[in-house]
Protein backbone atom coordinates (compact mmCIF):
# COMPACT_ATOMS: atom_id res chain seq x y z
CA UNK A 1 0.00 0.00 0.00
CA UNK A 2 2.92 2.14 0.18
CA UNK A 3 4.40 2.02 -2.96
CA UNK A 4 0.59 2.98 -4.60
CA UNK A 5 0.38 6.19 -2.06
CA UNK A 6 4.50 6.56 -3.00
CA UNK A 7 3.86 6.61 -6.58
CA UNK A 8 0.18 8.24 -6.37
CA UNK A 9 2.04 11.14 -5.02
CA UNK A 10 4.75 11.36 -7.59
CA UNK A 11 2.60 11.00 -10.75
CA UNK A 12 0.30 14.09 -9.03
CA UNK A 13 3.57 15.84 -8.96
CA UNK A 14 4.34 15.40 -11.96
CA UNK A 15 1.07 16.17 -13.64
CA UNK A 16 0.89 19.44 -11.49
CA UNK A 17 4.78 20.86 -12.17
CA UNK A 18 4.70 19.74 -15.90
CA UNK A 19 0.81 21.37 -16.29
CA UNK A 20 1.92 24.80 -14.53
CA UNK A 21 0.84 27.98 -16.28
CA UNK A 22 3.13 30.89 -16.51
CA UNK A 23 2.58 34.35 -16.77
CA UNK A 24 -0.63 35.66 -15.43
CA UNK A 25 -2.16 32.85 -15.16
CA UNK A 26 -0.24 31.49 -12.57
CA UNK A 27 -1.11 33.72 -10.21
CA UNK A 28 -4.73 31.42 -9.59
CA UNK A 29 -2.31 28.80 -9.20
CA UNK A 30 -0.67 30.97 -6.24
CA UNK A 31 -3.51 31.35 -4.72
CA UNK A 32 -4.78 27.65 -4.48
CA UNK A 33 -1.14 26.51 -3.04
CA UNK A 34 -1.11 29.42 -0.86
CA UNK A 35 -4.42 28.96 1.08
CA UNK A 36 -4.50 25.63 0.16
CA UNK A 37 -1.54 24.67 2.63
CA UNK A 38 -2.53 26.08 5.61
CA UNK A 39 -6.12 24.67 4.39
CA UNK A 40 -4.54 21.28 4.67
CA UNK A 41 -3.78 21.79 8.03
CA UNK A 42 -7.11 22.64 9.40
CA UNK A 43 -8.87 19.71 7.54
CA UNK A 44 -6.28 17.05 9.25
CA UNK A 45 -7.11 18.93 12.50
CA UNK A 46 -10.71 18.64 11.52
CA UNK A 47 -9.98 15.09 10.80
CA UNK A 48 -8.15 13.98 14.55
CA UNK A 49 -11.07 15.87 15.91
CA UNK A 50 -13.63 13.66 14.50
CA UNK A 51 -11.97 10.61 15.09
CA UNK A 52 -11.09 11.08 18.73
CA UNK A 53 -14.65 12.28 19.18
CA UNK A 54 -16.18 9.26 17.28
CA UNK A 55 -15.53 7.18 20.58
CA UNK A 56 -12.94 5.00 17.62
CA UNK A 57 -9.29 4.49 18.93
CA UNK A 58 -6.99 4.95 16.13
CA UNK A 59 -4.48 2.05 15.30
CA UNK A 60 -0.92 2.97 14.74
CA UNK A 61 -1.49 2.02 11.34
CA UNK A 62 -3.76 4.83 10.54
CA UNK A 63 -2.21 7.30 12.79
CA UNK A 64 1.40 6.26 10.23
CA UNK A 65 -1.17 6.31 7.09
CA UNK A 66 -3.10 9.64 7.80
CA UNK A 67 0.47 11.73 8.92
CA UNK A 68 1.96 10.42 5.76
CA UNK A 69 -0.99 11.17 3.17
CA UNK A 70 -0.84 14.71 5.29
CA UNK A 71 2.56 15.32 4.53
CA UNK A 72 2.69 14.30 1.64
CA UNK A 73 0.03 16.73 0.03
CA UNK A 74 1.48 19.96 1.76
CA UNK A 75 5.43 18.55 0.41
CA UNK A 76 3.41 18.33 -3.52
CA UNK A 77 1.51 21.89 -2.50
CA UNK A 78 4.81 23.63 -1.19
CA UNK A 79 6.89 22.31 -4.04
CA UNK A 80 4.67 23.51 -6.55
CA UNK A 81 4.23 26.69 -4.64
CA UNK A 82 7.55 27.39 -4.59
CA UNK A 83 8.32 25.98 -8.30
CA UNK A 84 5.95 29.14 -9.13
CA UNK A 85 7.69 31.53 -7.44
CA UNK A 86 11.08 30.07 -8.89
CA UNK A 87 9.22 30.78 -11.92
CA UNK A 88 8.47 34.44 -11.10
CA UNK A 89 11.42 35.26 -10.51
CA UNK A 90 12.54 33.91 -13.25
CA UNK A 91 10.73 36.27 -15.52
CA UNK A 92 11.71 38.77 -12.98
CA UNK A 93 15.65 38.47 -13.64
CA UNK A 94 14.65 38.45 -17.19
CA UNK A 95 12.60 41.61 -17.51
CA UNK A 96 15.17 43.50 -15.02
CA UNK A 97 17.68 42.62 -17.51
CA UNK A 98 16.00 43.73 -20.79
CA UNK A 99 14.97 47.17 -18.94
CA UNK A 100 18.31 47.52 -16.81
CA UNK A 101 20.58 45.81 -18.66
CA UNK A 102 20.04 45.88 -22.03
CA UNK A 103 23.82 46.94 -23.29
CA UNK A 104 25.00 43.74 -21.26
CA UNK A 105 21.07 41.47 -22.35
CA UNK A 106 23.83 39.54 -25.36
CA UNK A 107 26.47 38.24 -22.43
CA UNK A 108 26.43 34.69 -21.50
CA UNK A 109 24.43 33.29 -18.51
CA UNK A 110 21.92 36.69 -19.71
CA UNK A 111 21.57 35.69 -22.97
CA UNK A 112 21.75 31.68 -22.60
CA UNK A 113 18.60 31.84 -20.07
CA UNK A 114 16.36 34.48 -22.17
CA UNK A 115 16.83 32.73 -25.44
CA UNK A 116 16.43 29.39 -23.49
CA UNK A 117 13.77 29.78 -21.45
CA UNK A 118 11.36 26.85 -22.07
CA UNK A 119 14.65 24.70 -21.49
CA UNK A 120 15.58 26.39 -18.26
CA UNK A 121 11.72 26.60 -17.16
CA UNK A 122 11.75 22.58 -17.46
CA UNK A 123 14.86 21.88 -15.78
CA UNK A 124 14.02 24.10 -13.18
CA UNK A 125 10.86 21.77 -12.79
CA UNK A 126 12.33 18.67 -13.34
CA UNK A 127 14.78 19.50 -10.17
CA UNK A 128 11.67 20.46 -8.23
CA UNK A 129 10.35 16.94 -9.06
CA UNK A 130 13.00 15.24 -7.92
CA UNK A 131 13.81 16.62 -4.85
CA UNK A 132 9.68 16.70 -4.19
CA UNK A 133 10.40 12.26 -4.97
CA UNK A 134 13.38 11.66 -2.82
CA UNK A 135 11.45 13.58 -0.26
CA UNK A 136 7.95 11.66 -0.68
CA UNK A 137 10.15 8.35 -1.20
CA UNK A 138 11.11 9.37 2.46
CA UNK A 139 7.49 9.87 3.98
CA UNK A 140 6.42 6.49 2.33
CA UNK A 141 9.06 3.92 2.13
CA UNK A 142 11.45 5.02 4.96
CA UNK A 143 11.87 2.35 7.57
CA UNK A 144 10.83 4.72 10.05
CA UNK A 145 7.65 4.49 9.86
CA UNK A 146 7.68 0.59 10.32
Amino acid sequence: MKYIFFFIFVILNLVLLLKMPSGDARSNYLKIFGFGIPLTFVLAAVVLLLVKFSGNTPSGQFKNVFFAVVVSILSVMLVNFMCLVGDYFLERMINFHNVNNASNADSFPVSFVVKNLRLVRIGMRMVFLLASTVGLYGIWLSKINE
